[in-house]
């Protein structure tokens, strides 16, 4: 099969059928490649994989936490951007992708690359909720704090001890205006989606 990207999230399998891939991102391009090229690798050594399956596999994959994305008024994009690659991944899909400002609720492990990522992420935000994690790897609110960039205007940051509290922050009504429905709200720098549900 050849494999030619065209628009984001699609691709061209054999140059006969465009396919849209189930997840979002530019590198899910790169990634449904390589998922490909190792299916066809498979087939090759005796494997049962027929086109139809990597097709369908292609386009009905899902990822919860990566790039997710959950309808409502303010719509919040979920991502578990971890590290550095994973953080620009999170940014480039923002700057394609994400035209009103961002909400942007992030917690992290304390052992992660805190100011690399925040140097990639946090720029593109309008305001910031730094939070705890209920994990004894967590970087608190405060830790995270010391990493944002020393230009990132410190009064579009708030601190919490712990993601509901984050949520909690976001939704609270005022004239500071963290609650404006126009902001999208973007989670991330850790897996689990459910942990802010």
């Amino acid at each position: 099969m050849t494999v030619v990207a065209s628009l984001p999230s699609r691709l061209t399998i054999a140059s006969t059928k465009t396919s849209t891939i189930g997840l979002r991102g530019r590198i899910q391009i790169v990634n449904a490649s390589t998922a490909i090229a190792l299916a066809e690798a498979l087939c090759e050594r005796g494997f049962p994989i027929t086109r139809e399956a990597i097709t369908t596999g292609v386009e009905t994959v899902t990822h919860p936490g990566r790039l997710e994305i959950w309808e409502g008024r303010p719509e919040i994009l979920f991502d578990g951007a971890h590290n550095p690659a994973a953080a620009r991944a999170l940014r480039d899909y923002l700057n394609e992708f994400v035209k009103q400002p961002i909400t942007m609720i992030f917690g992290a492990m304390k052992d992660k690359a805190l100011p690399e990522m925040a140097a990639t992420l946090f720029p593109k935000l309008m305001k910031l909720i730094l939070t705890g994690l209920d994990n004894p790897r967590a970087a608190t609110a405060e830790a995270l704090m010391s990493a944002v960039p020393v230009n990132f205007d410190k009064a579009r940051v708030r601190l919490v001890s712990s993601a509901q509290d984050a949520v909690q922050t976001r939704q609270k009504s005022g004239a500071s205006g963290w609650s404006d429905l126009r902001y999208r709200i973007a989670v991330s720098g850790w897996r689990d989606p459910g942990d802010v549900a």
